[in-house]
């Protein structure tokens, strides 16, 4: 398993794509907080309001952008390239490879975010001139950023495993990454909530999505009870599900 993680991470950190991919979050970054700066007065440009603000566009906008990221290059990369083939073939115990997965997802997003934190608060740093020389009046949303990102962390794992459940029991990367793009844009949860309409039993599901449990923790960066048991029995289950998918079912891979 440690060589799987380690061939894994090192193919990550040599993917160029990825590169690039950090560079247009960083400018997309860079768009919301300086069109957002215009919806406020000159004296209130890059103000404590004005940050939190951009912080919920960019957290949304990071956790979706993220999440797909992350399953593209985490788990599709394998079977489109086929090397999943060239693991199973060496080794007969495939959880080994579902934790591999995990750990590889759980430290790439941790370096993800540990980047984009640093350039969300090094520009405003820029931008407000120092926090206006009054980091006082910053310190309760430099605390709320932190903990909105953590959250964001979470959440984009949870997302992203839940691609992986779908990757595995269909063996189609494009049925997977469709999925996921509704999930995170929590169409599907809209959807749900339109069904549950008529079909009434199915209302008190809407109360158990990802999309549920993530909502006030991402607006507030509320790190609750109900939030940590919420995203643990997702994560287990979506883990338990992966491994009994890839020990029981045959990849269909072309």
């Amino acid at each position: 398993m440690i060589n799987t993680l380690c061939a894994d991470l090192y193919r990550i950190a040599h993917k160029k794509k990825n590169y690039l991919f950090f560079l247009i979050l960083t400018l997309l970054f860079t768009t919301v907080m300086l069109s957002g700066s215009l919806s406020y007065g000159e004296e209130q440009r890059f103000s404590p309001d004005m940050i939190i603000t951009a912080l919920s566009v960019c957290t949304n906008l990071g956790v979706i952008l993220l999440s797909i990221n992350t399953f593209i290059v985490v788990y599709c990369d394998d079977i489109n390239s086929g090397y999943i083939k060239q693991i199973f073939s060496k080794s007969s115990d495939r959880t080994y490879y579902i934790v591999s997965k995990l750990i590889s997802l759980l430290i790439y997003l941790f370096f993800a975010y540990l980047f984009l934190g640093a350039v969300f608060f090094a520009e405003f740093y820029i931008f407000s001139k120092g926090f206006y020389s009054n980091i006082a009046a910053y310190i309760d949303v430099l605390k709320l950023s932190i903990k909105t990102g953590l959250v964001s962390y979470i959440i984009t794992a949870v997302y992203t495993l839940e691609g992986a459940v779908i990757l595995y029991f269909t063996s189609k990367t494009d049925i997977a990454l469709g999925w996921l793009c509704l999930s995170t844009t929590r169409i599907l949860t809209n959807v749900l909530y339109w069904i549950s309409q008529i079909v009434k039993f199915l209302k008190p599901f809407l109360n158990i999505t990802v999309d549920s449990i993530a909502g006030n923790a991402l607006e507030n960066g509320i790190i609750s009870l109900k939030f940590l048991i919420g995203v643990s029995l997702y994560v287990l289950s979506f883990i338990v599900i992966q491994i009994f998918f890839i020990n029981t079912r045959e990849l269909k891979i072309d």
